[in-house]
């Protein structure tokens, strides 16, 4: 399974998450990307995400696991200003 883009509601920045258990928020118009760690994918799962309605916060969760052993299932919730996350 794959991951997914999201665009914040003022269209300014877009998530994308990936199968390394990291989502990158890329803007749109220059300047520089943020890297959000915090998941256990083991290649094997993509990441969802999506921005709060402010555009302040971003969520992300696992997509689904494609075979073998578990890996990381947590939702989790960054603030884009600090960078900082919580499950």
């Amino acid at each position: 399974m794959s991951g997914t883009i999201a665009i914040d509601p003022a269209g300014e920045r877009v998530a994308v998450g990936t199968w390394d258990g990291v989502v990158h928020v890329l803007p749109l118009l220059g300047g520089p990307a943020q890297q959000l760690d915090g998941f256990t994918t083991e290649g094997r799962v993509g990441l969802n995400v999506a921005f709060s309605p402010n555009g302040k916060r971003l969520v992300a969760a696992p997509a689904g696991v494609m075979g073998g052993p578990a890996v990381d299932t947590a939702l989790r919730v960054w603030d884009l200003g600090s960078g900082k996350g919580r499950d």
